[in-house]
């Protein structure tokens, strides 16, 4: 996990958190733990659509977790968050998924405000 850029690293942690709950997780080992449950609910929904085409969705996903753990996902979560505590990563961990896109939204949004009226008053419009 450590030599892949943070771009990349940041599109897997969102596919990640998409099913494993990192709120209030501050270590390694609790980020390993919450995804051994989210494998473990993976496997029970494997066994329940064994019949159906999505068997083989479940049984991928749990393997892909599973290689993510074994991997080090964990402590490259952890450093990402003490390095940029006000990124995804960090805002995540702290808030949840939801509330950290609804802040790095808010974020955006008077970025791009005040971006428009600093034009605005190079244009004189203002």
């Amino acid at each position: 996990m450590d030599t892949i850029p943070d771009r990349t690293f940041i599109g897997i942690f969102q596919r990640t958190t998409e099913y494993v709950n990192l709120k209030d997780t501050m270590t390694p080992d609790e980020i390993d733990d919450r995804m051994k449950y989210v494998e473990k609910k993976m496997l029970m929904m494997q066994h329940k659509a064994s019949k159906d085409k999505t068997s083989h969705k479940w049984m991928v996903m749990r393997k892909h977790m599973r290689i993510l753990r074994h991997n080090g996902f964990g402590s490259r979560t952890i450093y990402e968050a003490i390095m940029k505590p006000q990124s995804r990563i960090g805002l995540t961990l702290r808030y949840g998924r939801k509330r950290a896109d609804e802040m790095l939204l808010e974020r955006a949004r008077k970025r791009q405000s005040i971006i428009r009226i600093r034009r605005w008053r190079q244009r004189g419009e203002i």
